[in-house]
């Protein structure tokens, strides 16, 4: 991974904070549109269950990429999924050379922060860290 300037890891912290707001939005229509077919309302337990869904089975709600958990310099996943309430966190490959902090969102869009380590989230999807923007 060649070294980048610090432009470069913050449009791939905002490419970051963009594919957790795109698992939120998948997560919620998931869950509101039965995409897995069983006749329940619960979240996506894995980001590759955000694609293929649909009763074509070709509806996509996050990109093959993003669904992948690598894309633009970090990793993505959903830590904790019931039928109510999920969280996910976006990690930087490497802290300074591909992002600049961790990320992570809640079943409520909240999307948190930190600079030294993954968001840390509670049973109930809160956390303690910084909220973004705030």
């Amino acid at each position: 991974l060649a070294q980048l300037t610090p432009r470069h890891y913050y449009y791939n912290d905002a490419c970051a904070v963009g594919g957790l707001r795109a698992i939120a939005n998948a997560q919620t229509l998931y869950r509101e549109g039965d995409k897995d077919g069983d006749g329940r309302t619960q979240y996506s337990p894995s980001l590759k269950g955000l694609t293929n869904t649909g009763s074509s089975g070709k509806e996509d709600l996050i990109d093959e990429v993003l669904a992948s958990g690598a894309k633009m310099g970090f990793m993505f996943a959903i830590t904790s999924s019931s039928d109510f309430g999920w969280t996910a966190n976006a990690s930087p490959r490497v802290v300074g050379r591909s992002g600049h902090r961790y990320y992570g969102v809640n079943q409520a869009g909240t999307i948190y922060f930190h600079t030294e380590r993954p968001v840390i989230f509670e049973a109930d999807g809160s956390s303690n860290d910084p909220v973004l923007g705030q």
